[in-house]
């Protein structure tokens, strides 16, 4: 297997939200939850969306991941089975050998894909990161919505995270500014977190987009389909194309595409789109973008 790192310790904290049902697959494979700085399932959320003020949501059951320590488990997992990795970019010779059985897990890039569609302004985030263990209701996910964008927060034993997602002038700038900004709409959701040491995390685009596959590769993940942070599916939804890929595999049946990957792909644009149109930023010019290339995509089903 061919990847441009391994995993190290020294990463910078990231924290995501998965459903209990993917501890509970990971533990199964042998990956312990205090590992991934999990030691509580949350069944609640809070939200301020619409109107002023947190509102509590009940839910099913998730778990605050650390990425960092889940890519060192299953990188761990892998060579306990036998994998050998070599760090590097793939030759040309690898990928074009018909022989071989070519996954493409390489995220937004999807190196290997034949077409891309994303929107021409994809939405962008940036997060911060806070390594002391926050108290049980820091911990738990947050979300809510300004002018023109949104701020999210959620931690587990080994820090918290707290991002935003939205254009230039609410992402840019240092911590400090973006606190600042952040405490117009939602002071309660940066309240007890430190005005000066949040530690930049990563960044990038954050929006629905997906490829159609070339003709060599199989697209895992968010090289087929990224979908949008608002859902927060990506890297469970992601782990599940791979286990079903790599068991196709292992029985001699070539994997291929999910047969209503499209269906997929347009109810959870639906669903993006919903929650936009009800947000205090959906009439912003570039969410209004936005929402016209999710209205395609809910209508193209191939």
């Amino acid at each position: 297997m061919w990847t441009d790192r391994q995993p190290a310790y020294h990463n910078r904290l990231h924290i995501e939200r998965v459903p209990a049902q993917t501890i509970a697959l990971l533990v199964d494979y042998g990956v312990p939850p205090a590992a991934l700085g999990v030691d509580r399932l949350f069944e609640q959320r809070y939200l301020q969306w619409s109107g002023t003020g947190p509102v509590c949501l009940n839910g099913a059951a998730s778990a605050n991941v650390s990425r960092p320590g889940l890519e060192r488990a299953l990188f761990g997992l892998a060579e306990s089975c036998g994998v050998k990795f070599c760090i590097g970019a793939v030759p040309y010779a690898a990928i074009a050998d018909p022989a071989r059985l070519l996954f493409d897990a390489t995220g937004r890039a999807g190196v290997t894909a034949a077409r891309r569609w994303r929107p021409a302004n994809p939405v962008v985030s940036r997060t911060f990161q806070f390594t002391a263990s926050p108290a049980p209701h820091h911990a738990t996910l947050a979300l809510a919505a300004g002018s023109e964008g949104y701020a999210y927060r959620l931690g587990n034993r080994h820090g918290l995270c707290l991002g935003v997602v939205g254009g230039r002038d609410l992402i840019r700038g240092q911590w400090p500014e973006i606190r600042e900004r952040i405490v117009r709409f939602a002071p309660w959701i940066v309240s007890g977190l430190p005005g000066a040491d949040g530690q930049a995390g990563r960044a990038g685009a954050c929006s629905l987009q997906w490829a159609d596959a070339g003709p060599r590769a199989i697209l895992i993940g968010d090289a087929a389909i990224a979908r949008d942070a608002l859902s927060s599916q990506g890297l469970a939804m992601g782990l599940g194309a791979a286990l079903h890929a790599v068991s196709k595999a292992v029985i001699g049946s070539t994997p291929g595409p999910q047969r209503n990957g499209p269906v997929q792909r347009a109810e959870h644009a639906r669903r993006v789109l919903a929650m936009i149109s009800a947000a205090a930023f959906g009439s912003q010019p570039l969410w209004k973008e936005y929402g016209g290339f999710l209205q395609k995509a809910a209508m193209k089903l191939a």
